[in-house]
């Protein structure tokens, strides 16, 4: 039978590297040991602290992204080089680290399967792997299964092909709207997403969202999603794919969705809302900076519109950012009160973005403003941040899981504007107020971009490295021109780079008399 010793152990904050040195015990004992057990394969220990122990040597444990550390030897313990109770010093391949939620967690594992429950597996073909330091978007089309009446959608999880998860970063489906070139597409095993000359797809409402680190996704037993082949009979499923530096990267191919999905109705149909800033060259974030803050507006003439009148219930979201995000927040404004945050994370990690549950689902009534707001440390670099796809680009989305669903919104985007003779001088950022009362009279709900607070006040002051949206209207998924310049300034012709350039050069100008 084997022996457990355990101790609270902390690591000294000094100069140096403190990752090879053992941790010292710590004179508060805050851990208590439950259970521990041992077989062919696991060594499995089971404990518990609170929350917060009030002891400097702990990190309390809170809503936001913990960083857990650990490390094995492949021997049993007898005593390390320091004295008869220190730890041997572990070899490298037995350590490591792992993002987790410890308190906002979703359910993790799989349901007991229903009787009626079936299964959709979504994969991709092989595909070849991009540039070394590059990313792909590759986007398949499914025709729904064979169904004769709805059914909810119950769970999702992750497909990795045989490379494992190597070069995966995240996966997203959405529901189409029936048409020849998605028809078409849905024959193929798929193309580059942002494919020039490719016709436009209409696929725009969120299913699912999967990014690296998850395990995947069970909707509460209140709701599901609806898939019904009366409305929807294609899906299309855009993967992100990138390759390291040093491009050693295998073949990507088998990776995907596998969906749960079962006749027997729930009591509601489930719906996602995107809000924040659209994914496009406009969001831009300076250098050099400890702190930018961008906020993405989902403004109350859009929810007025949209949802009916009891409102919706957020039950989950996942936030979305790239590399230099730091800390998101979907804030909730109703009328001129601000109210708790529905979420914030303030130690986010791009490389573990899941869904995270919330305690209780926050009501969100006709008539109230949604902000996410991202603030990102750009000091480690020496060029502009651009918003966009690739991983190098920066993103500040949160995805909301709610019920019951609407059909109206699905995207609630802001988008800085570029400065134009005809609004310079209006109270919004670089957008006139009767352009702001077009957009909103001529509200197309499905691709609709927001700005903040029409015909008012802001209500949160706003500091120095703050970068406000403003509206536009969103074009369609598609690989036409019309969307390539949310993809990279290098796709446009020469006259129009160089007048963009020559925007990107004033605009950063500005930022950095700005923040001066």
């Amino acid at each position: 039978m084997p022996t457990f010793l355990k101790h609270d152990r902390h690591v000294k904050d000094s100069p140096g590297s403190a990752i090879d040195r053992e941790p010292e015990v710590d004179p508060s004992q805050d851990y208590q040991l439950l259970l521990g057990y041992e077989n062919n394969t696991h060594t499995v220990l089971r404990f518990r602290r609170r929350l917060d122990t009030c002891d400097h040597h702990d990190i309390p444990i809170t809503n936001d992204t913990m960083r857990i550390i650990w490390a094995f030897h492949k021997h049993e313990p007898v005593g390390g080089a320091v004295g008869p109770n220190s730890l041997p010093q572990h070899e490298n391949p037995n350590r490591g680290s792992q993002s987790l939620y410890l308190v906002q967690r979703a359910d993790q594992l799989a349901p007991a399967p229903e009787e009626t429950a079936r299964v959709w597996e979504l994969r991709n073909p092989t595909v070849e792997p991009p540039a070394p330091g590059d990313s792909i978007h590759w986007c398949r089309v499914f025709r729904i299964p064979t169904i004769t009446r709805k059914h909810h959608l119950i769970r999702y999880e992750p497909l990795q092909g045989i490379n494992g998860d190597t070069g995966l970063q995240h996966v997203v489906l959405y529901e189409c709207q029936d048409n020849p070139a998605v028809e078409k597409i849905a024959e193929t095993p798929g193309r580059p997403c942002f494919e020039s000359q490719a016709p436009p797809l209409s696929c725009n409402t969120v299913v699912a969202s999967w990014a690296r680190g998850s395990e995947g996704f069970s909707f509460p037993p209140e709701a599901g999603y609806p898939l019904d082949s009366q409305n929807s009979r294609f899906y299309l499923m855009e993967t992100h794919y990138s390759s390291p530096s040093d491009g050693n990267v295998a073949a990507m191919d088998g990776s995907g969705l596998r969906l749960y999905y079962t006749p027997e109705l729930r009591r509601h149909d489930a719906g996602v809302i995107s809000i924040g800033m659209d994914p496009n060259w406009r969001h831009i974030i300076p250098p050099g900076q400890d702190r930018v803050i961008s906020s993405g507006h989902c403004v109350s003439a859009c929810t007025k519109q949209a949802f009916a009148h009891g409102g919706i219930n957020m039950f989950a979201v996942v936030m979305k950012t790239h590399k230099i995000g730091k800390q998101v927040a979907l804030k909730h404004i109703r009328g001129s009160v601000e109210q708790p945050p529905i979420a914030s994370d303030d130690n986010v990690d791009s490389d573990y973005q899941e869904y995270r549950k919330l305690q209780v689902p926050v009501r969100i009534l006709p008539g109230d403003h949604l902000i996410t707001q991202c603030t990102y440390n750009s000091s480690g670099r020496t060029a502009i941040t651009l918003g966009g796809l690739n991983s190098r680009e920066e993103t500040c989305l949160v995805m909301g899981l709610y019920y019951p669903r609407q059909k109206a919104l699905a995207s609630c985007h802001s988008l800085p504007s570029l400065p134009t003779d005809t609004d310079k001088d209006s109270h919004y950022p670089n957008i006139s107020k009767p352009y702001v009362k077009q957009v909103i009279d001529q509200c197309n709900y499905r691709r609709y971009s927001t700005e903040g607070w029409p015909g008012g006040t802001p209500i949160i002051e706003l500091d120095g490295n703050h970068i406000e949206g403003a509206a536009r209207s969103k074009v369609s998924r598609s690989s036409s021109p019309a969307v390539e310049e949310s993809l990279s300034l290098s796709r446009y012709n020469s006259a129009a780079r160089y007048t963009l350039n020559r925007v990107v050069i004033v605009l950063s100008v500005f930022l950095v008399w700005f923040n001066r």
